[in-house]
């Protein structure tokens, strides 16, 4: 009895196409995920440092602060407690844990400073922050 085994090598080979195909699928994706997921909190990441130096600068009494980063967002202080300031993306959408401090003497920033074109030069006179 002689049996034919191409039809069987080939159902062999087709399954370990699938698999190594599937394996392929599986490691772009995990790799496109891993390398995209750091994209999203750059700017927040920037911000918050951002924020510490700013704040930093305040209680060691410096004149004039300078900030590179984020650029486009907003310098301001909280909407519901100027005690705090905050760098936030929109003003509408700043959020007090993740996007503010609070320095240890109250500053007041009016209307808001937008870092465009880095460094943003912030004056800080008595009790008020203003761009130079």
């Amino acid at each position: 009895m002689i049996k034919n085994k191409s039809g069987f090598l080939l159902g062999e080979e087709t399954l370990k196409i699938v698999i190594a195909v599937i394996s392929i699928g599986f490691l772009v994706y995990f790799l496109g995920a891993l390398y995209y997921s750091g994209f999203g909190n750059k700017d927040a990441k920037l911000a918050k440092a951002s924020l510490e130096h700013l704040v930093k600068g305040i209680n060691s009494g410096l004149n004039e602060i300078e900030i590179y980063n984020p650029e486009d967002w907003i310098i301001m202080n909280f909407p519901q407690d100027e005690n705090y300031i905050c760098i936030c993306e929109k003003p509408n959408e700043c959020n007090l844990e993740e996007n503010c401090m609070k320095p240890k003497k109250q500053k007041i920033i009016i209307g808001g400073i937008k870092i465009k074109d880095p460094p943003v030069v912030l004056e800080i006179e008595d009790n008020l922050i203003k761009q130079k």
